[in-house]
């Protein structure tokens, strides 16, 4: 196949597309909108804050080996997130 025809037919489509406001609607507004809208209902207006997370584990591993659930468990209890280890005033790593 001649890269020459598959060129032609390449903008034989892109031409045909942007004549098309509705198109160009479709393939680059519409994607945006629902970006913007994603992301303002799951982006909570805190982000980039420290929260507290409080979570729930059942433990159902009832075994006598010495990696079980309720290690994971204790771990998680003792367990103390600082956030990405990155200063915010600079872009040198802090170690927490």
């Amino acid at each position: 196949m001649r890269w020459s025809a598959v060129k032609a037919f390449m903008l034989k489509d892109l031409k045909t597309t942007f004549r098309s406001k509705a198109d160009v609607f479709w393939i680059f507004a519409w994607p945006a909108i629902w970006l913007l809208l994603t992301a303002f209902v799951f982006v909570p207006p805190t982000a980039g804050q420290p929260m507290t997370l409080t979570l729930g584990a059942i433990n159902n591993d009832a075994s006598s080996l010495p990696v079980n659930g309720t290690m994971l468990i204790e771990i998680l209890n003792e367990t103390t997130y600082r956030g990405s280890g990155y200063s915010t005033s600079s872009s040198t790593r802090t170690n927490p």
